[in-house]
């Protein structure tokens, strides 16, 4: 599972990422700031796993 966050965070950090319509509009209704999303993928930890999970 390391190996797939370290993935996905040098993704975010060389900016090989896109939001679907649906992730844009809840940020808009959220108020969630694509920097703040930047943060939480450089930052943040994995607290529950679905492997399962699409």
């Amino acid at each position: 599972m390391t190996t797939i966050i370290a993935e996905i965070r040098r993704k975010f950090a060389e900016g090989q990422f896109e939001f679907s319509k649906h992730a844009v509009d809840q940020s808009i209704l959220r108020q969630v700031r694509v920097q703040e999303v930047r943060e939480a993928v450089a930052n943040g930890q994995i607290i529950e796993d679905y492997p399962d999970d699409k």
